[in-house]
């Protein structure tokens, strides 16, 4: 598959007269399978900007799975703006299927942060401004190659109980140093680092 051009799954942006001062829409979903990915489009996954105390959209999901990829184009997800409190990020997911390895990316390009920097576990709609990532549908851990966060992204996981128990693994953490994790209780974020013919298990 050549991407070459733009594939836009924006949300709208909030309307200026409305007197409540709705907030902005929530990006939408794109999903690519393929066995070559070619090209340097531009995929775009992003959450409405708002006005007032509306709040932003969140960012839309971008899954992008392949064989063989020489794609060097622009994906974008982050959340809408808005000088209350901006939307979170999206989640930007790059799958190949041949090496096994799977890259997250989350990446709000500045457009703002979460009015308070602690999660609130009560839910993700009463906690804005930030990329909830659930759990896997059969309860598995996370593992990932890479995990990219960046642009002021806070991505923490979602818990649906207050018991759940939920972990990722990743080989390596990227990023531009103004992203977070979050990790709450139950929680364990994990690093593998490999060193000869050792695998060593660092707990974050």
């Amino acid at each position: 598959m050549y991407i070459d051009g733009t594939l836009i799954a924006d949300a709208t942006d909030a309307n200026d007269t409305d007197t409540f001062k709705s907030g902005g829409g929530s990006g939408g979903s794109i999903f690519i399978s393929c066995d070559n990915l070619r090209g340097q489009g531009l995929l775009t996954a992003t959450g409405g900007s708002a006005t007032g105390h509306g709040g932003g959209g969140a960012g839309g999901r971008i899954g992008l799975q392949y064989h063989n990829s020489t794609y060097t184009g622009d994906l974008r997800a982050q959340g809408g703006g808005d000088a209350y409190e901006a939307g979170g990020a999206g989640t930007i997911i790059l799958q190949d299927i041949l090496r096994g390895e799977n890259r997250l990316l989350v990446d709000n390009k500045f457009v703002g942060s979460p009015r308070i920097v602690e999660v609130g576990y009560g839910g993700p709609g009463r906690d804005s401004c930030r990329t909830w990532l659930p759990s896997n549908p059969d309860d598995s851990d996370y593992y990932f190659v890479d995990v990219d966060i960046r642009g002021l992204a806070h991505l923490a996981m979602y818990k649906e109980h207050s018991n759940d128990k939920q972990a990722m693994t990743s080989e390596r953490s990227s990023g531009d140093s103004t992203g977070y994790f979050h990790i709450g209780s139950l929680q364990v974020r994990m690093e593998t680092i490999i060193l000869s013919n050792y695998t060593l298990f660092t707990i974050i």
